[in-house]
Order: C-alpha cells, then sequence, then structure tokens
C-alpha cells in the first residue's frame, strides 16, 4: 500500500468570504492543511480552524516567498500542496496521488497543476508548479510573484490532471483586498533593485493592467520586451506579448499593434490567442479597410483549436466558441445570413449564450 500523505499550505488575509470554500474543496483529499494568517482583521483564522485547519498567526513581512516557506516548515506530511484562500481543488484522490507516486519514483521533481483563472470576461488557464516533496531544498523565493525553486535552481517538472479554480482576477476581488496597492509597492521596491529585470518590470505591468491604467501597463510592457534579448525566451514571453497587444487596443496605437503582432505570431505561430486578439484589434479599429481580413483571422482560431494550456496562457474559447460567435457577427453585419447562422448555431452548440440569443433574433 502507499504511503502517501499530503499538506495543504495556504497564506491567508482577511479571506473570510472564500477560506471555508477553499478548505472544503481539499479536506477530503489530504491529511492536513496549514493555514499561515497575517494579520486578519476579520473572521478569517476562526473560520478556518472550524473548516477543519491547523492555524498559525504571523506578522506580515511583505514578503511573499517568507511567508510561503513559513507554510511550509509548519507542514508534516511527504507532500505539499500549495493553494490560497481565493482557489479551489478540482481533483479526485486517485489524481493527487498518482502525482505524488511519480515524485516518489522520481527524487528531485515536482507537479504542475491547471490553474483555471475565472475572470469577469471568461476563464484564462494558466499552469504552476504546485504540488512538490516536503523538503528542505524546495523553497519560494522573491517577495512578490514568487517561485519556487530546489537548492536555488530549477527542478524537472510534469503536467498532471489535477485543477485548481482561482477566483482572485474577479474585479470585486480584487478591489476589496487592495491588492493592486499592496502589490505595487512590493514591485516597485524590488524594481529600484532591479532596474532591468525584465520579469519585475512584466509583473508591474501586469498589476497596472489589473488597475486598467494602460499606458502605464504598456511602457512596463515594452521595457520587459526591451531587456529580453537572446533567441531563447522566458517562459513568460508569449504572455508578455499577449498583454503588451492588449494595451495597445485599449489606447488605439494601432501602427504598433500591427508591429507587435506580425512579430508575435512569427515567434508563436501556434499560440491561438494572439490570432483571436488580432481579430478582436480589426473590429475595434473600425478600420473599414482591414474588415475584409476577419474570417481569416477566426477561421485561423479555429484551425488552430484550443491554445496548449501547458505552453502558452490562453482564454477559454478563442479557438472555439468565441471564435464562432465573432465569425457569425461578422457576417450577419455583412449581410451573409447562412454563414452567420452556422457559427452561431456551433457556438452555441459549444455552450456560448450569447450565441443562442444572436441565433434566436436572426432565425424569428
Amino acid at each position: 500500500m502507499d504511503n502517501i500523505s499530503i499538506s495543504v499550505c495556504m497564506i491567508t488575509k482577511n479571506e473570510e468570504n472564500y477560506i471555508a470554500r477553499a478548505i472544503s474543496s481539499v479536506r477530503p483529499f489530504v491529511e492536513e492543511i496549514i493555514v499561515v494568517d497575517h494579520n486578519s482583521t476579520d473572521l478569517t483564522p476562526y473560520l478556518a480552524k472550524e473548516a477543519g485547519a491547523i492555524v498559525f498567526r504571523q506578522p506580515w513581512k511583505d514578503d511573499f516567498a517568507a511567508a510561503r516557506n513559513f507554510s511550509i516548515t509548519k507542514a508534516n506530511h511527504p507532500y505539499i500542496l500549495i493553494m490560497d484562500a481565493d482557489e479551489t481543488l478540482d481533483s479526485d484522490l486517485e489524481s493527487l496521488h498518482a502525482a505524488c507516486r511519480q515524485m516518489r519514483d522520481h527524487p528531485g521533481t515536482a507537479a504542475r497543476l491547471e490553474i483555471q483563472n475565472v475572470t469577469n470576461n471568461g476563464s484564462v488557464i494558466t499552469w504552476a508548479t504546485r504540488l512538490f516533496p516536503n523538503l528542505p531544498e524546495f523553497r519560494y523565493h522573491g517577495r512578490i510573484h514568487e517561485q519556487l525553486l530546489a537548492g536555488g535552481g530549477t527542478f524537472p517538472t510534469w503536467d498532471t490532471p489535477i485543477k485548481l479554480k482561482h477566483y482572485g482576477y474577479l474585479n470585486n476581488q480584487i478591489q476589496s483586498k487592495q491588492k493592486i496597492e499592496r502589490n505595487l509597492k512590493l514591485l516597485m521596491s524590488e524594481l529600484e533593485n532591479n532596474p532591468i529585470d525584465p520579469y519585475i518590470n512584466f509583473q508591474v505591468a501586469r498589476t497596472y493592467e489589473q488597475n486598467r491604467q494602460w499606458e502605464l501597463a504598456s511602457y512596463y510592457y515594452h521595457k520587459a520586451v526591451e531587456r529580453i534579448s537572446g533567441t531563447v525566451f522566458p517562459h513568460y514571453h508569449s504572455t508578455l506579448l499577449l498583454h503588451l497587444l492588449k494595451c495597445l487596443i485599449y489606447l488605439k496605437n494601432w501602427d504598433l499593434f500591427l508591429e507587435i503582432i506580425h512579430y508575435a505570431l512569427e515567434i508563436y505561430p501556434d499560440y491561438t490567442d494572439l490570432y483571436y486578439i488580432y481579430g478582436t484589434a480589426v473590429i475595434e479599429s473600425q478600420n473599414v479597410e482591414w474588415f475584409p481580413a476577419i474570417p481569416q483571422i477566426f477561421e485561423s482560431c479555429l484551425s488552430l483549436g484550443e491554445a496548449d494550456g501547458r505552453k502558452y496562457e490562453t482564454t477559454k474559447g478563442v479557438g472555439s466558441f468565441l471564435a464562432h460567435y465573432n465569425l457569425g457577427l461578422y457576417f450577419e453585419i455583412t449581410g451573409t445570413i447562412s454563414k452567420a447562422v452556422y457559427h452561431y448555431s456551433q457556438s452555441k452548440e459549444l455552450g456560448y449564450d450569447s450565441a443562442g440569443v444572436r441565433l434566436n433574433t436572426l432565425i424569428q
């Protein structure tokens, strides 16, 4: 029989609306849940304990890696699963144990999980290393957007069917927790010490983008791009280009958008989200000379299918129902109703309710 047991480690502050849900989602599958609370002024510690967690209290030190590492030191089982209070686990016992067996049989490795980031506009898929051996060499580094290292370096990982749903990017979540102000404070401190670090510039830009400060976001995304040299790109490079393009749409900087999109597609020709945002830009530009390109762009999305979430940050639907929906809109506007009906029908069959609304309008 496998001797497999897992400790869940969480760090919290003022998470009373979410902590019980997070713990309930994972409690049937693990032996221990560690919650390290940082000066919560609400009922988070009480609710965590009531839900079955072991709770420790710690002052906040403006250092996410230090907080994560403290939580790890309190874990008593051989494998650690990292969760946030605004996440829920979507898995089964066998998937978790299979991942642990893989780590047992291949020492020094860890497991990546699919993270479904729920936003106000759908789900964005990313992957992260969240399940790893409880060994002293596995520790987090970085005051913010902390990264897991082994002995100070990288380590082999593999992908699992385990999923986490993350609700922290919903607009009301971001505002209620004042994440933007907190994160910017830490990031700017890091940037002062490492002004040419592209990853820090990238994270500063993402934080400004969350706050819809498009000019500042675009500025720091540009800084990040400029500071990446050579032909071997960091893992976040495709995401960096995608989000820079999003900012350029909001800024209506169409010339620079075209320059960046062509550059990005040369490097990442299989990244469906790039084609999708290209089509979005053509629509948003309201440039009638560009409109004939719309069908080809969204057909490219359908031809590629959904982007590989293990490789790229991707929005669910860009290679399926969202592309069909936009083709439906195009053909409806241009008067090709039969094609509009076809694409709306395809989108509706894939579960996109807005397509059903448009379809009903056309066939009445």
